[in-house]
């Protein structure tokens, strides 16, 4: 099993097994702190404070860049390899709890309807401390209350939420509200379903 060394890290797995795997059964070297997936296109989820973070200026920007959507595994993931958009990272939730999560992800193009929900919840959800492994019931239920809000839930997910890492569940309606761009096979072959989830990937804001 290779290490990350000198910030080099595996760009592509080893083919997984041929059954379904815990996404923390996954050797940790196939894994980029999300962080560092600034370099490829993606947000910059660097931030370590809310001051840092460009959407907590008021009003919202009209086209926020510093969330986005994606299709992600939330626990168990079946055999796929690290191609056709997919990426594999740690990225930090949780608030000060700094829970590194594992995430394999898709990214998800959205219209500027999408762009402004998923910013709005994004925003909604900073310095709340709401960890995966801590969160509390009040917590939970303001979540899937600010999600029914716009016509979105996370039933089939909601265990998986933490500052940072917001699920969505897969249904039809949510792809609509979100206004996907060319959704993609896997997004259209698991509505409904618990093995894919939709998540907006946000800033973690670790500070009080």
């Amino acid at each position: 099993m290779r290490n990350a060394v000198d910030g080099q890290r595996a760009s592509q797995p080893e083919a997984l097994p041929a059954n379904p795997i815990h996404i923390r059964d996954l050797p940790a070297h196939w894994f980029t702190p999300s962080e560092e997936l600034e370099v490829r296109g993606w947000p910059d989820f660097g931030v370590s404070s809310l001051a840092d973070w460009t959407s907590s200026s008021a009003p919202a920007p009209s086209v926020p860049d510093d969330c986005c959507l994606v299709l992600a595994f939330p626990r168990v993931v079946q055999p796929i390899e690290a191609t056709g958009g997919w990426i594999y990272a740690l990225h930090e939730t949780g608030g000060i709890w700094q829970e590194r999560k594992r995430i394999i992800a898709k990214r998800l193009e959205i219209g500027q309807r999408g762009t402004q929900i998923i910013h709005a919840i994004a925003r909604a959800m900073a310095h709340s401390n709401c960890a995966a492994e801590f969160a509390l019931f009040d917590q939970l239920v303001e979540y899937r209350q600010l999600l029914n809000r716009a016509g979105l839930d996370c039933n089939h997910h909601i265990q998986a939420l933490a500052e940072g890492f917001y699920p969505i569940d897969p249904v039809e309606e949510a792809l609509q509200i979100l206004d996907l761009v060319d959704p993609p096979a896997e997004a259209l072959a698991h509505i409904g379903g618990e093995q894919l989830c939709l998540a907006i990937l946000a800033p973690n804001s670790p500070e009080w």
